[in-house]
């Protein structure tokens, strides 16, 4: 059964956003306690300040940041140095609290990043998963995203395998 859309607004993140930042990530990441979840925070949003290339966007319902996507503007799409010829826009976390998932909030996300491509004249964009992460290979499926690459230990050795997953528009 499918649950209904709710309403959000998709805008960027700001700094009072960290807490709720952290209780998604606690719940949809591998993090061991909200220490952990606030340090990835941090990690990404320094990431941001340190690279204009990268971009945080939150999707809003009501006062409560519940979606959370870092994204960014490279050619780049492995962690090899493998790149496209053309620049895409990289969706590299990408999270929605599990109370709001299935609400349409993910698809407003990939839309702001759709716009922020478009802004700067790209027609692609793409993520990784990993392999075993059948909700987010779902998920991209129905909204537009093919298969490119099966990337063997992604994030080094003794690490998992993942799939980058391709949408042109």
């Amino acid at each position: 059964m499918l649950e209904r859309a709710v309403c959000c607004i998709v805008r960027p993140y700001r700094d009072e956003d960290s807490d709720d930042y952290a209780e998604t990530l606690l719940k949809t990441w591998p993090c061991e306690d909200i220490r952990e979840a606030r340090e990835n925070v941090a990690i990404a949003v320094r990431r941001t300040k340190e690279n204009g290339e990268e971009e945080i966007w939150v999707a809003q319902v009501k006062a409560k940041a519940v979606g959370f996507m870092l994204m960014g503007f490279t050619r780049i799409w492995g962690h090899k140095g493998e790149a496209f010829e053309q620049e895409a826009v990289g969706i590299d976390w990408f999270d929605v609290h599990p109370d709001y998932q299935h609400k349409g909030i993910g698809k407003e996300l990939l839309r702001k990043a759709e716009e922020r491509g478009r802004e700067k004249e790209l027609h692609r964009l793409f993520m990784h998963t990993a392999v075993n992460n059948l909700a987010m290979i779902n998920f991209a499926s129905r909204n537009g995203f093919k298969f490119a690459e099966y990337i063997e230990e992604f994030c080094g050795k003794g690490t998992g395998d993942a799939f980058l997953l391709v949408k042109e528009f």
